[in-house]
């Protein structure tokens, strides 16, 4: 999208150099601008949101993770225990 943007802005410069802009080309080139602003915004918002849904997910599976060694660690606690008690 910048790259379009900086070929418009070199086609309107050669053009400004050469001929006046008329009033109608301006009004596209600004609309076309904050079009494209948009969708780079849009695009970016949504980057973010992914980024932000994968941090959430690794933490929800790191918490996972730390419950289940905990669980098995006290599985393991108890049938050391158990084995003590009945020897």
């Amino acid at each position: 999208h910048r790259l379009y943007r900086e070929q418009c802005d070199t086609m309107t410069e050669n053009k400004n150099s050469s001929t006046t802009m008329s009033f109608t080309t301006n009004i596209i080139r600004n609309k076309t601008h904050s079009i494209l602003e948009e969708q780079e915004e849009e695009e970016e918002n949504s980057y973010e949101n992914e980024t932000n849904a994968d941090k959430e997910q690794e933490l929800k599976d790191e918490q996972t993770w730390k419950l289940l060694i905990q669980i098995y660690q006290n599985h393991v606690k108890q049938l050391e225990l158990q084995k003590k008690t009945e020897s």
